[in-house]
């Protein structure tokens, strides 16, 4: 029987080791905030947690943000990722991106698939994950994006051309900021469209200057299995997020070879 100290040794080195979805950075540019402040208009309505109403508040056209308008639209609503409410007020019927119904509680639960029939089955997962029946599974072929039916053959790696005919990824071992595909050999075979010139001689991608009234941000490309939030850091479909803490990492390799030692 695993004893107690075994155990927390494996959870540390599942830690210790998790992988970096943020594979690099590419660049892009946005309009900069002007100084001038915006004065934001006052609600004209009388309904609680209501914006905008008609004239004697019997209809709410916007929501406070939080809310949602209720079935019959005279009233808002406080249901989590919940974008539209079904007859009764009690269960959400459509939900914000990456989070489903349940068809009990009618709660929005995060989910790992992107399509669903009208039996509520799955039957397409987001990339990163294979449908196992009417269950996403996770792919784990690194770097790919969709796998054959049983998961165990990619059919897409996250970039175009490195698959390989075996069905895995052959990752380049050097990554070229703002290339969105490689060969096999590890050259770049397309730059990012409007941010990026298109490969240079050398191989490189150029990054397009901003104009005066833009600056230049950064986002992660990242890894099959995750998107981009709204901050340009990667969270996976499942929720989950990476912590890369290097002093974190340090203390917990530390306390791994002490265990160790001690096991």
């Amino acid at each position: 029987m695993i004893n107690l100290k075994t155990l927390f040794l494996l959870a540390l080195i599942s830690l210790a080791t998790q992988d970096d979805p943020c594979f690099i950075k590419f660049e892009y540019c946005e309009n900069e905030e002007t100084d001038t402040p915006v004065e934001t208009p006052k609600s004209n309505s009388n309904l609680p947690n209501c914006y905008l109403s008609n004239n004697d508040d019997s209809e709410c056209y916007y929501c406070n943000p939080g809310y949602i308008l209720n079935y019959e639209g005279n009233g808002c609503l406080s249901l989590e990722n919940c974008e539209e409410i079904a007859e009764g007020n009690q269960k959400c019927k459509l939900c914000d991106e990456h989070y489903h119904p349940n068809p009990t509680t009618g709660k929005c639960e995060r989910t790992l698939c992107s399509e669903y029939n009208n039996d509520d089955q799955c039957t397409k997962c987001y990339p990163g994950y294979y449908l196992k029946g009417t269950e996403c599974k996770k792919i784990e072929i690194p770097h790919c994006l969709y796998a054959d039916s049983d998961g165990k053959k990619c059919k897409r790696c996250i970039a175009e051309n490195i698959l390989q005919d075996d069905g895995t990824c052959k990752f380049p071992s050097k990554l070229i900021k703002g290339c969105i595909d490689y060969d096999l050999n590890g050259k770049c075979l397309a730059c990012k469209k409007d941010d990026y010139e298109p490969v240079t001689a050398d191989g490189a991608c150029n990054f397009i200057k901003c104009k005066d009234n833009e600056k230049k941000v950064e986002y992660c490309a990242c890894d099959a299995g995750y998107t981009t939030d709204d901050d340009g850091q990667c969270i996976g479909y499942d929720g989950s997020r990476y912590s890369s803490n290097s002093s974190n990492k340090l203390e917990i390799s530390l306390i791994i070879m002490i265990l160790g030692l001690l096991i």
